[in-house]
């Protein structure tokens, strides 16, 4: 699949994500934000097995199915990312005092962008090395699912 039609769908698949974000503090008040990470975290799964049946079936199948694929997959990347932070500063501001909420938040925002992705880059990127990317899906599906 050429890299612009790739690029093209993950843009579609995040303007998905707007509705979701404008009704997200009525998702949070009326599921909570426990309920809404933990659903984020099955969603996350679901892509994550999603993929790597893409990327099984990739070299087989049309790539008209292949592009509908990735676009239901990335169609729900924002209940994945968008929603889990929303979920995950809901539940910080929540358990924090007024005078220490923006000290936790920043601390959360931080371990989330600077730790949580750039160690999630490195062991993805040792794990696509040592076994391969459908492998590596499946497996972070497998702890996705255990979490």
């Amino acid at each position: 699949m050429p890299l612009l039609r790739t690029h093209t769908l993950t843009r579609k698949g995040t303007v998905c994500g707007v509705p979701l974000t404008v009704f997200s503090s009525r998702l949070l008040s009326s599921l909570g934000a426990a309920f809404v990470a933990a659903s984020a975290l099955a969603v996350y799964a679901v892509r994550c097995v999603g993929y790597s049946i893409v990327g099984d079936a990739s070299s087989s199948s049309s790539s008209a199915s292949v592009a509908a694929a990735v676009f239901a997959l990335e169609s729900a990347k924002p209940w994945c990312t968008t929603m889990v932070l929303i979920a995950g500063f809901s539940f910080v501001k929540s358990a924090s005092t007024l005078r220490t909420a923006a000290t936790v938040e920043g601390v959360f925002g931080a371990l989330y962008f600077g730790v949580g992705r750039g160690l999630g880059g490195l062991f993805g990127g040792v794990a696509v090395d040592q076994v391969g990317a459908v492998a590596a899906f499946r497996r972070v599906q497998a702890f996705f699912c255990c979490c």
